[in-house]
């Protein structure tokens, strides 16, 4: 991926903001649509809405999608310049190479944005599965704890809504971002896994088939 290109989208998106073209309430192309535009990926798509949200010119309205600000909010300077990670480290195989790629794609951000990441030690209560209710007690206590002294917080998909919910009821808690699943809590970064489905759904309907499997962890699913 060429590092500047969600920057050049996005000063393509502004300029576009700047001489009205795109007015307040206007909704913004979807990450659908900038990918087939400009042949990116799903990640860089997000980056772009990223950049020009810091930029105080886009602003998300939950389950529709991104706006053109109506120029009210004025952009904050971090508080205090670090951002808390409560996600799983890097995978070492090959069959997740999503994950691994947010992973890094947040890593790369917040080093271009002089930000500091604070990546917890209780992450690693998320590796084994299921991540039961004494380790969701733990994620919820440090996640309070860190919650005042950090500009925002990256959220394992492991994570229950039950624990995201319980944080967001502390007064001034930082932004959220829930990676590799949806929740109508906060904000989330997700594959495009959903269209890729209905794609290959309408293909097979157009053979005739009615019956589909799938490979999952290497087993066959009907």
């Amino acid at each position: 991926m060429d590092v500047g290109i969600y920057q050049t989208i996005a000063e393509e998106i502004g300029t576009r903001i700047a001489s009205g073209e795109l007015r307040p309430g206007d909704k913004i192309p979807s990450a659908q649509s900038l990918r087939k535009q400009y042949g990116i990926s799903h990640i860089t798509a997000v980056r772009v809405y990223g950049e020009l949200r810091d930029r105080s010119l886009i602003e998300q309205r939950s389950g529709r999608g991104y706006f053109v600000s109506n120029g009210r909010r004025k952009k904050e300077a971090a508080r205090h310049g670090m951002i808390a990670s409560f996600v799983r480290p890097l995978r070492a195989h090959s069959g997740d190479n999503y994950f691994n790629e947010i992973n890094l794609g947040f890593q790369r951000a917040c080093l271009e944005r002089c930000f500091n990441l604070l990546s917890c030690h209780t992450a690693r209560l998320l590796s084994p599965l299921p991540v039961g209710a004494v380790a969701q007690k733990q994620l919820q206590e440090a996640m309070l704890e860190l919650a005042p002294r950090v500009d925002g917080m990256l959220l394992d998909e492991r994570i229950s809504d039950d624990v995201i919910s319980e944080v967001l009821r502390l007064p001034g808690v930082p932004p959220m971002v829930l990676l590799n699943r949806y929740s109508p809590l906060v904000d989330c970064v997700l594959p495009p896994i959903e269209q890729n489905m209905m794609e290959l759904a309408r293909l097979a309907e157009r053979f005739g088939y009615r019956k589909f499997l799938y490979l999952e962890s290497g087993i066959m699913q009907l």
